[in-house]
């Protein structure tokens, strides 16, 4: 049987008689519309097909409504509108004139949206900012033959103002619409489909899509690779339809005349591709400028800090017989930027591709998922600079902070715990040694009981020193056992502290303050500390390197105490150096970034 659709405007969008049963059976005469010229005919399985009167300026022959959404005519439940009216068909025009909010309402009602329910066609924002010429993405569909994937594919393209779709299936169009598929040459089609969407991605098409049912991982790797190479997020997209994964009904729904048996194999062979990480990607335009401000800043610090300046020179063995010119230029010559994508990331979880702990549960949460193609403005709220790197602080909202998995804080955290415990492990042992030293004395001149009772001695003394603190009075040392057993420092700084403040008469306007106070904007002390984008890293330094960069700096961000003299003014902010080759940069005001959130493949 033959499927015959006459072009009936400048659009070349077919007229039928159920957009709904067109758009989710997958069947071919929306796609079809997309090739220029007067006819269009393609072929289809006669098992699945139903006579319809055709309207006056089309042809057409659909499949009953009914049995490819899988429910019964006779039910009453299905909603399908077999009559032809006008409010039953979405062209392209139609579609770019309708606000992104609105779109899922002006289709047909008998459409289940949830099938359609993507961020990037339901999310004003998201809608919005992927019509920028700037951002550039390349959403690869993944699916079975019948399983919607087409449809969402030719959503998108009617959505979107430059959109160019790559299909391997577009090499079996022969003259005049007529689809003829030879698995013979299937191996040219996908060569073809990875031309078409290499030059697509060389000439920057704003959107990309790859409309094949990429199976296996590897089916992929060409076109992630084509992406990540040219400053494209890749977006993986898969059909919501309840008979995905049904291979009889698929088979009942496949345009090819596919299997139920091929599919169930499929079904089988279907990869769960989990990326490498996800995270929010600006596009190469804001990359860029972020690129430019933080060198700007860097530039500024090493001037007004010299100290930071003579660290980093030290750090990267530049001769001190230099200019100040040079130095700089050295320093700054020894970090680089990533080379696999011109685009900067913020890591929301590294998941090696399923190979770290928890990375297969985070790929799977459902919050994760529905993130992905959706747009997020991030709060870039200072700098950081090292002698390992230069990153960008994020400050998380709570909608973000929930997508940000990064153990590294944890393990830090356990860390530091460690070795505070350590530490005061040290602490006791030394107080130990102290009772030794005093009870080797007691041996050479102390009474007859102690020396023959090594421990009551000991504890003679502990109990003195516990009577000593419980009365509140001093106890030789500059340490003493606390009630819980831990060692007491006698808190010095604060008076120190005083003490300086009246020697150097700061007044009320610099008095001591948190950084909390002086930048409001900044998250330092919470979970999602760490968040960044990595902007460069000095050479053999790897890019998680500024995890720890920045972690180090939040710890001695708070044990340091601040006055508004602190600081030095740089653009967007203030910058401070801390010694030991750590700068930081606070904006009085965060950047907005827009990005995208997605994952890298």
């Amino acid at each position: 049987m033959w499927l015959t659709y006459r072009k009936t405007s400048e659009h070349d969008v077919c007229q039928v008689s159920d957009f709904s049963t067109c758009l989710l059976g997958n069947i071919r005469p929306l796609r079809v519309s997309l090739f220029c010229g007067t006819d269009r005919t393609v072929t289809g399985k006669p098992s699945t097909l139903t006579s319809h009167t055709p309207s006056a300026t089309s042809t057409s022959t659909i499949p009953d409504a009914s049995r490819r959404l899988g429910t019964s005519s006779s039910s009453g439940t299905s909603g399908i509108n077999n009559s032809t009216h006008a409010s039953g068909i979405l062209n392209d025009a139609h579609i770019s004139q309708i606000p992104t909010s609105d779109l899922l309402s002006s289709l047909p009602s008998s459409l289940d949206r949830n099938y359609l329910n993507f961020p990037f066609l339901t999310d004003r924002k998201t809608f919005n900012y992927l019509n920028e010429k700037c951002t550039k993405v390349m959403f690869i569909m993944r699916g079975l033959s019948g399983s919607g994937k087409s449809s969402i594919a030719r959503m998108i393209k009617s959505a979107f103002k430059h959109v160019v779709i790559c299909s391997a299936d577009d090499f079996f169009y022969r003259p005049g619409g007529i689809y003829v598929f030879d698995e013979a040459l299937l191996g040219a089609a996908h060569e073809t489909c990875q031309k078409k969407a290499k030059k697509a991605c060389l000439g920057q098409v704003p959107i990309v899509v790859i409309d094949n049912t990429n199976v296996r991982r590897w089916e992929l790797r060409f076109y992630t690779a084509l992406a990540n190479s040219t400053g494209y997020v890749t977006v993986l997209v898969e059909p919501k339809t309840p008979w995905r994964w049904n291979a009889a009904d698929l088979a009942a729904r496949s345009l090819h005349g596919v299997s139920a048996e091929v599919l169930e194999r499929k079904i089988a062979m279907f990869d769960d591709v989990i990326p490498l990480y996800y995270g929010w990607f600006p596009n190469k335009t804001h990359s860029h400028h972020l690129i430019r401000l933080c060198l700007k800043s860097f530039g500024e610090c090493l001037s007004k800090l010299p100290d930071f300046k003579r660290d980093l020179a030290k750090e990267f063995r530049i001769q001190s017989e230099s200019t100040d010119e040079e130095i700089t230029k050295g320093i700054l010559s020894a970090y680089s930027e990533g080379t696999s994508s011109p685009l900067l990331h913020c890591t929301s979880k590294f998941c090696a591709r399923g190979k770290v702990p928890e990375a297969g549960q985070y790929h799977q949460r459902s919050d994760v998922q529905q993130a992905c193609g959706r747009m997020f403005v991030l709060q870039v709220a200072g700098l950081v600079f090292t002698h390992k790197s230069v990153g960008a602080r994020v400050s998380l909202r709570p909608s973000e902070s929930a997508l940000f998995s990064r153990p590294e804080e944890t393990d830090w955290d356990l860390n530091k715990s460690s070795a505070s415990q350590t530490e005061q492990k040290a602490s006791k042992q030394d107080l130990v040694n102290d009772s030794l030293e005093d009870y080797y004395e007691m041996l050479a001149n102390g009474n007859r009981k102690d020396k023959k009772n090594p421990s009551r001695f000991l504890k003679k003394q502990q109990r003195k020193q516990k009577q000593a603190l419980k009365q509140g009075k001093p106890v030789e040392g500059d340490s003493v056992m606390e009630k819980n057993g831990r060692v007491h420092i006698p808190d010095l700084e604060v008076s120190q502290l005083e003490t300086a403040a009246d020697e150097s008469g700061i007044s009320k306007a610099d008095e001591v303050v948190s950084l909390a106070e002086l930048f409001p904007s900044l998250n330092f002390f919470k979970s999602s500390r760490s968040a960044h984008f990595t902007i460069k890293t000095a050479r053999g330094v790897e890019s998680r390197e500024v995890n720890f960069d920045i972690l180090h700096a939040c710890d001695v961000e708070g044990a340091t105490s601040y006055t508004k003299s602190s600081f030095v003014p740089v653009s967007h902010g203030h910058a401070c150096y801390y010694g030991d080759s750590l700068c930081c940069v606070y904006f009085e005001k965060p950047l907005h970034v827009r990005t995208l959130f997605s994952g890298y493949y």
